[in-house]
């Protein structure tokens, strides 16, 4: 939207959607333009094929994109182009660029003047340093999927799991694995996803199940390390994740690492009434009464009536 308010429709989408991802973390970090692990080894993979999405493809949106792999490698890509722009000058060339945009649309020519070379010297040299970088390409490691969730569903993972067809083992022991945590069958169903979770021992999805199961048969440490090391893999994504951390260390007593780690889920999706809950309980036991009265507000909205 402020992109928009600054140049009207004249940013070209890769322009845009790159200053919107890489702007995306800064609220965390004072450096922007951070990738997961699953968008670093998708670019290092491209960049190593010579077979990156071009700018031109991109246009006139991501949706029009062959798959959501191509869609996800795009989005690193952009991501990556505005981090090199900041690198040439800091963000002020960004901004530079989009209020020539402003008054004359073609990014070529506003690129052109703000870095006083040809644009297609542009491209070139930004391809070049992308394959200077330390981009780590992590064989299993999965790109990240978005799946429309329905109202009706629980506070499970809304994310769709790429590797393994419906007749491959993975996709069975997952498969089976849910039935059985849904039928309240924990250790079973732990069983089965640690058979799923040896095949694709990089699968955020499976790391989450798996440890949610242990957290179920009550080996809170284990679960530590396999969220954390889901963690580490998909940063920011899951707010199961964070929640189940910060049951483990409910569990421990630990209120400072439960408050980080469910204030953490709660940025994520503030609309999961046990997080909130488990937050009120956090903040009791830390004497924070203005974090409680606020977080007992939310409680007081979700729990309102006609609302599901």
């Amino acid at each position: 939207y402020l992109v928009f308010l600054r140049s009207g429709y004249n940013v070209p989408i890769w322009l845009h959607e790159g200053i919107a991802k890489y702007e995306e973390s800064r609220w965390r970090s004072p450096e922007g333009g951070q990738l997961t692990p699953s968008s670093e080894s998708l670019l290092a993979s491209a960049l190593k094929k010579n077979d990156l999405v071009t700018f031109s493809q991109m246009e006139p949106t991501f949706a029009k994109l062959p798959s959501s792999a191509h869609g996800a490698l795009a989005f690193a890509e952009v991501n990556m182009a505005v981090k090199y722009l900041v690198s040439r000058g800091g963000f002020q060339t960004v901004i530079n660029i989009v209020d020539r945009l402003a008054k004359n649309p073609d990014y070529k020519k506003a690129i052109r003047e703000e870095l006083g070379e040809p644009y297609e010297s542009f491209e070139k040299k930004w391809i070049a340093w992308m394959k200077k970088q330390p981009l780590r390409q992590l064989e299993g490691v999965e790109w990240v999927g978005l799946k429309v969730k329905r109202g009706d569903d629980d506070n499970e993972d809304t994310m769709e799991h790429p590797h393994g067809g419906k007749d491959s083992m993975l996709y069975r022991y997952t498969r089976i694995g849910n039935l059985l945590r849904e039928q309240g069958r924990f250790e079973a169903a732990l069983i089965e996803y640690k058979k799923a979770l040896q095949l694709d021992p990089q699968s955020t999805i499976l790391l989450n199940r798996t440890a949610h199961m242990y957290i179920m048969t009550a080996d809170l440490e284990t679960a530590e390390k396999l969220l954390k090391r889901a963690d580490e893999l998909n940063p920011g994504v899951y707010p199961s994740i964070y929640k189940r951390l910060g049951i483990v260390y409910i569990a421990k007593k630990d209120w400072a690492g439960a408050r980080k780690y469910l204030e953490m889920s709660a940025d994520i999706n503030p609309f999961d009434p046990e997080v909130q809950h488990m937050l009120a309980k956090v903040y009791t036991e830390l004497g924070e009464k203005e974090l409680l009265e606020e977080t007992q507000k939310k409680i007081a909205i979700l729990n309102a009536p006609g609302r599901k």
